[in-house]
């Protein structure tokens, strides 16, 4: 929401000041952007993973977001491109990076397959729940590496942890 604002006070400013957000903002325009976004997102999909410069970092994080934000405008476990990234991400290994573990509970809990995704679930709530920081600076953060009895912490890493135990 603060990303949308924001845009629309840059186009008024770059346009003039008689342009509305009202104006700016026509769910027309809105279903014309999340498509184009869609077409793009499955375009640069490859044998089921969306790859980019931190594939070796964060193998299936890029895969995670990508498969999560399709979910979330409207396609389904039956679309292809969405069936190709859950076998994708439920063929690696468990992450070991907080980003990744918040974001495939979120794609797995979005995806409502449960028999297939609740052990694989279960197994990434315990790996956040050991990493969590609970002797640091930050106790109850979480880092971006899955180590049981984390140090340290940050405010990015933590909100990816929550918002994936939240969806589990």
């Amino acid at each position: 929401m603060l990303f949308r604002s924001s845009a629309v006070a840059l186009l008024m400013l770059l346009v003039g000041g008689n342009v509305r957000a009202a104006d700016v903002l026509k769910p027309e325009a809105v279903v014309k952007s999340i498509e184009a976004g869609k077409r793009y997102l499955i375009g640069r999909q490859k044998d089921g993973s969306w790859g980019g410069g931190q594939v070796e970092m964060y193998p299936t994080g890029l895969t995670a977001l990508a498969t999560l934000a399709l979910l979330n405008v409207g396609m389904t476990p039956q679309d292809k491109p969405i069936k190709d990234a859950l076998e994708f991400l439920r063929s690696q290994q468990t992450p070991d990076k907080t980003y990744e573990a918040g974001l495939q509970l979120m794609v797995y809990a979005a995806a409502k397959d449960e028999k297939r995704d609740r052990a694989r679930m279960l197994s990434i709530v315990r790996k956040l729940e050991e990493a969590q920081d609970t002797r640091g600076a930050h106790p109850g953060a979480w880092t971006y590496q899955l180590s049981p009895n984390g140090f340290g912490g940050d405010h990015s890493n933590t909100q990816y942890a929550v918002l994936g135990l939240r969806e589990a």
